[in-house]
């Protein structure tokens, strides 16, 4: 079976393209990635957490609530919080 082109296009917008930003929410379980920016005047609550543009982040979990490790802590954040965390994926 073959998909009409309209069909192919939406699906390939689905995925980001590598090395472009997208936010943590959109990172599969387990993946490790590069913070980018921070939106939604979050930043100073999550540079209080030690997450700012430039760190390593590994999340762990998005279930109920998204835990990320960061160096060697962890940290759950809410979705609405998440959000606003753009990062790179890595690898």
């Amino acid at each position: 079976m073959t998909l009409p082109q309209w069909a192919l296009f939406s699906r390939l917008r689905e995925r980001p393209l590598p090395g472009s930003p997208l936010p943590l929410t959109a990172l599969p379980q387990g993946a490790t990635a590069r913070v980018v920016r921070i939106t939604g005047g979050y930043e100073l609550l999550v540079y209080g957490f030690g997450i700012y543009p430039g760190v390593e982040v590994q999340l762990r979990q998005k279930y109920p609530s998204y835990v990320l490790k960061c160096e060697e802590t962890e940290i759950a954040l809410e979705a609405d919080l998440a959000k606003q965390i753009w990062v790179e994926p890595m690898g």
